[in-house]
């Protein structure tokens, strides 16, 4: 919960004009693509532990238990397509954070999952 706080609070623009028409993509475009893959890793140790993906979006793309080629590729073509989107439409730049808030909680699920031993 901290880090999903931290990471909220980091990406806060210092005004809204910032998120509209934003001087760089490159800032947004990594959060999102270090979020898919610390939500990848999270999930592969997930995995490992002996649990299922329950998600059915993700089990109607990748299956029960995706591999990791297949988690890299799906994240890979997310944030290009998102980033894509923003780049393009410069007022959907909240999809790029939406999406690495949802990959940041889903990290921090799979974490407590694991340690928890549920």
């Amino acid at each position: 919960m901290r880090t999903l706080l931290i990471f909220a609070l980091c990406a806060i623009p210092a005004s809204a004009q910032d998120i509209i028409k934003p001087k760089s993509d490159k800032p947004f475009i990594v959060a999102h693509a270090i979020s898919v893959g610390m939500d990848i890793y999270s999930t592969h140790q997930f995995e490992r532990w002996g649990y299922v993906e329950t998600d059915p979006l993700v089990r109607s793309i990748a299956g029960r238990r995706p591999s990791m080629p297949v988690m890299i590729a799906g994240g890979a073509l997310e944030v290009a397509g998102a980033a894509y989107l923003a780049h393009r439409w410069h007022r959907l730049k909240w999809l790029q954070v939406a999406a690495s808030a949802v990959h940041i909680g889903c990290s921090v699920n799979n974490i407590a999952l694991v340690r928890s031993g549920k």
